[in-house]
């Protein structure tokens, strides 16, 4: 996450963009690394050993309990 803080001190935004980097580690924001996410990562971070299929299979069955009206 030294990136983000190097980030918005470098540009002055107020937020930055996350959406790719939660494609690959959908728990990033819980402080947790995927399995799939070990290497070339530095931080606060404790690996979980996360899989992003069994993320993955999490998400759809919430999606099936929750869906969407359209």
């Amino acid at each position: 996450m030294d990136d983000v803080k190097d980030c918005l001190e470098a540009t002055g935004a107020e937020g930055v963009l996350s959406a790719e980097t939660l494609l690959e580690n959908p728990a990033l924001f819980a402080g947790f690394r995927t399995a799939e996410w070990v290497s070339g990562c530095e931080g606060d971070f404790v690996d979980g050993k996360l899989d992003q299929a069994d993320l993955l299979i999490e998400y759809l069955n919430l999606c099936e309990k929750y869906p969407v009206p359209w």
